[in-house]
């Protein structure tokens, strides 16, 4: 791991003028210059290190013998100092003193057994003996029998190797495989880096009987690894480290030549990519025996249908190899669009395993299939929430949704439910959505709009259903409404509803949203996906499929459907419970009426049950006292208030609704109430358990009143606003069991303090 360099303060100035040379021409892999200077720099490393070691005069005595990169000629500012000793104990004691009273460090050792240096180390370190570098003829003559020694072992410490490289691999996965390697790759131990890189070449040398065919391979795999190096000496020199930090990218991408740190950052995770699957393709072809190997490579692949039912019959990456190695024909034959796109159809299913899915990547088989997804390979976002490239993004969602649908609590928590409720067709819909969603990304304005329109396009070229390409349209174009709705809105408010309404939500697209809103943030972030994002996510879905939701939906698309504009105004302040109560026809109705009326509206009616009604009241002018007119009207019409919807906006007025117990017909309370539209002689004697400030800004105050239910309570409490001179600007008041609850929203005006403490000392039971 690079942490400090061995290199002295003038020779570090040296090797920053020795890479310059190389300012703007890291940019092409299996450019020949790249790979000869690279060697070049490395070597040049060498002997600047060695003079440094060599110093000490007991540098010949201890026999030293160079492994790892130093030995390969891969050596880097900050490259660990690997080294062997075949001398005296008491010599390599003192030349290590020497080398660390420097300051440098090294890995050594000397072997236990100095007839066979095998002994007590791990396989790596034995191969690594294969590619050791002497410095001496003693100490080459020593290391030459060892050499003999380990190429005589034969199949049996193959085989050791092979399964120590995957119990490494694994190893190594668990600590670089993570989601931040996509943003600050490493460029030695991170997946498809120099170390994979390494162990393939090192197979293919082992095991040559098993890859004769890999030349080609085995060449590019060595640009590959050069380009690395050189990314590398700039890394290590400018940042002592092996991660391509966020920092350093924009700096980097500039003297490697690249127009932005967007195009680098693409070209390098490509390369990673591109270094990961022959690295992994290696090791899986030097586990199984030459017959096997044989077999495989017997299978011809003569069109795209067979590569489709290739991975979809043996997902695994020797397969995938295959698929590529036909894809990779100059002369390839392609399919018309239409026929490929019937071909993902009826492949690219809910029913298909992770693996496969991976697979369609991994092979390149999906790229053929939609191009667009190599305009966004490697694509990095920088922030705090995107933590992987968009295709490795992409290929998680599916991933995700995968497994979901399988076993839908695992990915979904507790909206696992609404899996049982899609359909085969939303199943395709959400993959789809999957598939297409972040694929516009890059490019300049939204990306959801223009991946709509990149859905339209391809789904019409593929000539899918029009019912699954207009829904997967919407969802793609939609994709991020329903967290924004979730997280950062009221789900019970009426403006919520609205907002979703107009995007063009509805039951069946609510649910499919909602399962793809947990699969995105999930596949951009794990940790992003909480306990209180899956709580809120819930709320939302269930709130929206509540009758109120489903009657306020149905008034807004009756409206939609009639033509009939509604004011902002008028759908905020809508009560959830009067909608759900009062009908659709009635509330639209009411609305026309308002627009056109001049004078007064008279009261209206509408019977919930037997003794319970709505009863609404309008006045164009909105003026101190039309609320406590309106209670006191009820009050002494010997009707219960158990919840009212209060507003008042322009040009309409105040729009009042009260939800009432009474034994009387709407038929006797319409010959009634005009006649007792006053303030009661006897006032009620009513005092509140709780009179306090919920909120306050400098142009309103929330005060929230609660108590036990008696007659009078909301007379009461509507009389001592009007008598303490606090003008009501909108309420909200409900009943449940024995329990009154209200919110008044009032004027805060200069006198607000004082008349408040007023009020509440005249009407609350706690002062």
């Amino acid at each position: 791991m690079a942490t400090k360099t061995y290199l002295t303060k003038e020779q570090l100035i040296s090797a920053t003028d020795h890479l310059s040379v190389l300012r703007g021409k890291i940019n092409d892999p299996e450019s020949t210059s790249l790979i000869n200077f690279g060697k070049q720099y490395s070597n040049w490393l060498g002997e600047q290190l060695l003079a440094r070691l060599s110093a000490s005069k007991y540098w010949g005595p201890s026999l030293p013998i160079v492994v790892g990169s130093w030995a390969r000629g891969e050596l880097c500012p900050c490259s660990d100092i690997d080294l062997i000793f075949c001398g005296p104990e008491d010599q390599v004691k003192h030349l290590v003193d020497d080398i660390h009273s420097q300051g440098l460090k090294l890995r050594y050792r000397v072997p236990e057994d100095i007839n066979d240096w095998s002994v007590g180390v791990g396989s790596f370190d034995v191969t690594a003996i294969l590619q050791a570098l002497p410095f001496s003829i003693e100490a080459g003559a020593l290391l030459a029998q060892q050499q003999e020694m380990i190429i005589n072992k034969g199949q049996a410490f193959s085989s050791k190797l092979i399964n120590d490289m995957l119990l490494e691999r694994e190893q190594r996965s668990l600590r670089y495989d993570s989601i931040s390697s996509y943003l600050e790759p490493n460029v030695k131990y991170g997946p498809g880096g120099l170390r994979d890189l390494q162990q393939a070449l090192y197979i293919c040398e082992l095991f040559s009987v098993r890859f004769p065919d890999v030349y080609t391979l085995v060449k590019k795999l060595e640009s590959f690894k050069w380009f690395f190096i050189c990314i590398r000496h700039w890394v290590h020199i400018n940042a002592g480290t092996d991660l391509l930090n966020a920092t350093v990218q924009k700096e980097l991408s500039e003297f490697c030549g690249f127009d932005s740190v967007i195009d680098f950052n693409k070209y390098f995770h490509k390369t990673l990519s591109e270094v990961s699957f022959y690295a992994d393709w290696i090791v899986e072809r030097a586990k199984i025996s030459v017959t096997q190997i044989s077999k495989i490579e017997e299978l011809n692949i003569k069109s795209f249908s067979g590569c489709f039912k290739v991975l979809s019959s043996n997902s695994g990456i020797l397969f995938q190899g295959k698929v590529r190695l036909f894809l990779d024909q100059p002369s390839l034959k392609k399919p018309t669009r239409r026929a490929m796109g019937q071909l993902m159809a009826q492949y690219f299913v809910p029913e298909q395993s992770e693996e496969f899915i991976v697979s369609l990547f991994r092979s390149k088989l999906i790229n053929e299939v939609v191009p667009e997804i190599n305009r966004v390979q490697g694509l990095v976002q920088h922030d705090q929430y995107h933590r992987y490239t968009v295709d490795a993004h992409t290929l998680q969602a599916l991933r995700s949704f995968i497994r979901g649908v399988k076993k839908p609590s695992s990915v979904f928590g507790s909206l696992g439910v609404f899996v049982k409720k899609l359909s085969a067709l939303d199943k395709k819909i959400i993959m789809w959505t999957c598939l297409y969603h972040d694929l516009a990304k890059g490019q300049p304005g939204s990306h959801s709009d223009l991946g709509s329109k990149l859905v339209l396009k391809n789904l019409t070229d593929f000539g899918l259903p029009k019912k699954l390409l207009d829904e997967v349209q919407w969802l793609v174009e939609n994709h991020l409404i329903l967290s924004a709705a979730a997280f950062k809105h009221n789900p019970k408010a009426a403006s919520t509803w609205q907002y979703l309404h107009k995007k063009g939500i509805n039951k069946s697209r609510l649910i499919k949203l909602a399962l793809f809103t947990v699969i995105d943030i999930q596949a951009t972030n794990p940790d992003a996906w909480t306990d209180w994002k899956e709580r809120l996510l819930n709320e939302l879905v269930i709130a929206l499929q509540s009758k109120g939701a489903d009657q306020f939906m149905e008034l807004l698309t009756q409206a939609r459907d009639k033509k009939v504009e509604l004011s902002e105004d008028f759908v905020k302040g809508l009560d959830p419970t009067l909608v759900e109560n009062v009908s659709v026809a009635l509330l639209l109705d009411d609305y026309k009426r308002l627009k056109t009326t001049k004078v007064n509206l008279p009261v209206r009616f509408f019977r919930v049950s037997e003794d319970e009604h709505w009863v609404r009241f309008h006045s164009l002018k909105d003026k101190p006292g039309i609320f406590l007119k309106f209670v006191s009207a009820l009050y002494a019409s010997g009707c219960k208030i158990h919840q009212c919807s209060v507003q008042s906006f322009k040009p309409f007025g105040v729009y009042d609704w009260f939800l009432v117990k009474t034994n009387k017909t709407p038929t006797q309370l319409k010959k009634i109430i005009p006649l007792v539209s006053i303030e009661p002689e006897t006032v009620p004697d009513v005092k509140f358990e709780v009179i306090e400030i919920v909120s306050e800004t400098d142009a309103e105050v929330l005060i929230s009143f609660r108590g036990k239910r008696i007659r009078g309570f909301w007379f009461v409490a509507a009389k001592s606003l009007f008598d303490h001179n606090l003008t009501i600007y909108w309420a909200k008041v409900n009943t449940w069991g024995r329990q009154v609850e209200g919110v008044f929203s009032v004027e805060n005006n200069a006198t607000f303090t004082k008349d408040f403490k007023n009020l509440r000392s005249e009407y609350s039971l706690k002062v």
